[in-house]
């Protein structure tokens, strides 16, 4: 079954970690800290679109462990926007799972996150902690 125009999810998120892996060498052995956060960037969206196939799939034990993972990569740039976005998408996983708590919590955490960058998607978000 294809996936987002990839045969195997799995094997196209080794091969990505494979080469970023050696992208990241090369950048810590030439000192290049953007080579180096270009390469985490890209493994990080590599782990949060997995993430997605896993949950269209119903692997959300996978899903959920490809999203934190891709947050892990997040708050290690900084990239405060995409962890919003992750945490979003984490909720969303949890609450899929029946773990309210849980999903309230990561959605929390994304609210206050968007609501500090004055992002128009903590509308979104807000709704969703007062409806769950």
């Amino acid at each position: 079954m294809a996936h987002c125009g990839l045969t195997d999810p799995v094997r196209t998120l080794a091969r990505i970690r494979h080469h970023a892996a050696h992208r990241l060498a090369a950048a810590q052995r030439l000192a290049d800290p953007q080579a180096q956060a270009r390469t985490h960037r890209t493994l990080a969206a590599a782990y949060y679109k997995l993430a997605g196939t896993d949950a269209q799939l119903g692997r959300l034990p996978q899903a959920l462990a490809g999203t934190r993972r891709a947050l892990d990569l997040y708050r290690a740039l900084g990239d405060r926007d995409a962890q919003a976005t992750t945490l979003t998408a984490l909720g969303d996983a949890y609450a899929c799972l029946g773990a309210a708590d849980e999903a309230r919590a990561a959605w929390r955490s994304a609210h206050r996150i968007l609501t500090e960058l004055d992002h128009p998607d903590a509308h979104a978000v807000r709704e969703k902690l007062q409806t769950r």
